[in-house]
């Protein structure tokens, strides 16, 4: 009776060893799968965070070569523009032909960058529209560009300047701020895309951490070497966003940049489509232009104005007797004594050739006939570099009401015509003239 008591403790405590045995290998077996399915997880979470990431990468990349292409793109209008420029201002012909072939240069990587940039935005509606709102202004703006160069080639700078001021630079700043507008929308959607992938890789962190937690608590270690590996990978999203965000930034301040090149350029294209470029005042065009304005003032308020042709006295023997270099410095010393003796109210021009033109503000005849004579004497006292003294003819036309421009001008070239013809060195006006025909 005493064996079997023995014996029944004894399978007793083997039974409790087999299922003690039993449990740990149960326990341990569900520790290893726990493990292993928080392995698993994060293995396939770093490579959906990495493909995300990747994914993100590729599509900043795009964006980065449509901002690069249409910073091209934009260049290569602006060169286009400014050559065509060049080509109407330049009078030795060599560097004419040179601005030409750039501004036939800069249409062709225009048509490059425009092909690439079509590539790149296929798909995306707004930016196919943006495309063609861009060609459709090529359509307009190229033929036009095409027809000024063609026109600087006939010799018709004035109107090829003309057409170049009023139609071509509206246009091309129209361009530019197209150009503006989808460099935001590119950063703005550049932006979006890595907060994005920043949202769903922040998204995946959280989800694994707390299936981790829930799946076993003995995993905490894990969970937190994990938890630090996907911080590190958040942390690399936010560095590559910085560094994004400041590229993005750059090629927005550099698009700013060409912008402003673009107006000081503008600027300088439309100051040299007013003035003359060997006296430096303004051109004839300008001079019209300015008539055009104080007629409208006079008939509006009655504001008078009076118009001085000055014509230099025998300058063709200057160029026969010193050369054209010599007669060309003394229009340049001429044009320096209008500019030191006519005050602001007074507009300075040339004409043509060594004649002058100065529309004098709130002035009347018989002020214009005294200043213009007072100038006629400053010069008959000048001393020029030409070892020769010289004079000047001048006539004088006031404006009177409803008087086209047209015969205004041509009064005011009949008193010079009468000062000229009858001994040069005098002022006339037209009712002197009269009297003294």
């Amino acid at each position: 009776m005493t064996t079997k008591p023995i014996k029944q403790r004894d399978e007793n405590r083997l039974s409790w060893l087999a299922r003690n045995l039993y449990n740990q290998w149960l326990i341990l077996a569900a520790f290893l799968f726990s493990v292993t399915l928080v392995i698993i997880m994060a293995v396939s979470a770093q490579r959906l965070a990495e493909r995300t990431i990747d994914n993100a990468a590729k599509m900043v990349s795009l964006q980065y070569e449509k901002l690069h292409n249409l910073l091209n793109l934009h260049l290569s209008g602006q060169n286009r523009t400014v050559n065509l420029g060049l080509v109407l201002m330049l009078q030795d012909a060599f560097e004419q032909d040179q601005a030409m072939n750039a501004f036939y240069q800069s249409g062709r990587n225009y048509t490059v960058h425009r092909d690439k940039l079509t590539e790149l935005i296929q798909g995306d509606p707004n930016e196919v529209k943006w495309m063609d709102q861009i060609n459709a202004m090529a359509k307009v703006t190229g033929p036009l560009q095409n027809r000024i160069a063609n026109m600087a080639l006939n010799e018709q700078r004035a109107q090829g300047i003309e057409l170049l001021t009023h139609q071509v630079v509206p246009q091309l700043n129209v361009f530019s701020e197209k150009v503006n507008d989808f460099s935001r929308d590119q950063a703005k959607d550049t932006k979006q895309l890595i907060t994005e992938a920043k949202h769903q890789v922040d998204d995946m962190v959280h989800v694994i951490i707390l299936f981790t937690l829930l799946i076993i608590v003995t995993s905490v270690v894990l969970a937190f070497i994990i938890g630090r590996k996907f911080l590190r990978m958040n942390q690399r999203l936010k560095q590559a966003n910085e560094t994004l965000e400041k590229e993005v930034e750059a090629r927005t301040r550099k698009l700013y940049e060409t912008k402003e090149a673009l107006l000081q350029k503008n600027r300088i294209l439309e100051e040299l489509s007013i003035t003359d470029p060997l006296t430096q005042l303004y051109n004839r065009l300008k001079m019209e232009s300015l008539l055009e304005t104080f007629q409208q003032e006079f008939e509006q308020n009655n504001t008078p104005f009076s118009l001085l042709l000055i014509d230099l006295d025998f300058f063709k023997s200057i160029n026969d007797s010193f050369g054209h270099n010599q007669g060309d410095q003394v229009l340049i010393e001429l044009s320096v004594c209008l500019k030191l003796f006519f005050n602001e109210n007074a507009h300075l021009g040339r004409w043509g050739g060594e004649e002058f033109i100065v529309v004098m503000e709130n002035s009347d005849l018989t002020i214009a006939e005294q200043t213009a004579d007072a100038f006629r004497k400053l010069v008959e006292d000048h001393e020029f570099s030409i070892a020769k003294p010289l004079t000047v003819s001048i006539g004088i036309a006031s404006i009177k009401p409803n008087e086209p421009i047209a015969e205004f001008i041509h009064r005011a070239d009949i008193a010079l015509y009468s000062a000229k013809h009858n001994g040069r060195n005098q002022v006339r006006t037209e009712s002197s003239a009269e009297q003294k025909d």
